[in-house]
């Protein structure tokens, strides 16, 4: 009994070592993708399946009342409950489909084009975003889910990071499984994902001028032109990031929304980093926050 104490014991301490080291390592050096951080993900779940095992074990062989049991196995039912999904994303007959290369956004509705507008990226924006503060702009498939006024005039977020996005953070050693779990959870009720970690988050359209590649993901827009569908785009439209480097399914122009909800769970499974400043020309204005929303008071 006592060395099966002492083996849950020193794999649950093991366990939140290897968990703290992969969040702190992560925010210091997220380019450094090595076989060691790769190995923590796989690593950390087995110590904590070991110490979860060795604490079932002790209540069985202590036959312990049943109670006592159904308090253990509680955080486990908790889990399931808090992953099914309790929200489903309300249909939205607009689509709005982003294309980086050519610095484009068009705005579909019922399958039919309904206007084009130029946009601003950053400096940097070939590449699929990867880690906090990279510069990039994800692509993918994602959903509206949050809109409101904005230090730049108006703001649509986008749910990154996606489960996709979660699942390769953990894959790389860049996000915790408590955090791994947090944004899971998050994308799969329809809310705002969680923005504080390694690989980012807080990406949006908003406006403030496409002049000039600016922004440090966000996708910019003049006032002007966001102001023509922003309220007629509901939150749960699909937004598609379109990236040469990466293959993105080709929108059907017959009916967008329905083929990428068929096919979402295949390709970009559905689903906010350090707040982000995003800076350009001296004449237009300086800094956002991450979200692009005037900062609280």
């Amino acid at each position: 009994m006592r060395r099966l104490i002492w083996t849950g014991v020193l794999s649950l301490a093991f366990f939140v070592a290897l968990e703290l080291w992969t969040y702190f390592s992560a925010f210091e050096d997220p380019t450094q993708h090595s076989s060691w951080r790769q190995l923590a993900a796989p690593a950390s779940l087995l110590l904590g399946l070991v110490a979860y095992g060795c604490v079932l074990r002790i209540f069985y062989l202590r036959r312990m009342h049943p109670f006592t049991v159904a308090l253990l196995v509680a955080p486990l039912v908790l889990l399931v409950a808090l992953w099914s999904p309790w929200y489903s994303a309300p249909k939205s007959s607009w689509l709005l489909e982003v294309r980086k290369k050519e610095r484009l956004v068009k705005v579909f509705h019922d399958g039919e084009e309904f206007a084009t507008y130029p946009i601003a990226l950053s400096s940097q924006s070939t590449g699929d975003k990867v880690f906090m503060g990279d510069g990039q702009t994800p692509a993918g498939r994602f959903r509206i889910v949050d809109k409101g006024p904005s230090h730049f005039h108006k703001w649509m977020g986008i749910n990154y990071p996606t489960a996709e996005d979660a699942w390769r953070g953990r894959r790389d050693g860049l996000l915790m499984w408590a955090e791994f779990l947090y944004i899971l959870m998050e994308n799969r009720n329809g809310r705002i994902p969680y923005s504080s970690s390694a690989v980012g988050g807080a990406v949006g359209l908003h406006g403030g001028g496409s002049e000039n590649d600016w922004t440090l993901g966000c996708v910019a827009l003049e006032n002007e032109d966001i102001d023509q569908f922003f309220d007629r785009v509901p939150l749960g439209t699909e937004v598609v990031i379109k990236d040469p480097a990466r293959i993105n399914f080709p929108i059907s122009n017959a009916d967008p929304l329905r083929l990428s909800a068929s096919l979402r769970p295949y390709l970009y499974p559905t689903n906010r980093g350090r707040i982000d400043t995003d800076r350009r020309a001296p004449q237009r204005p300086k800094a956002e926050t991450s979200s692009g929303r005037d900062p609280k008071p």
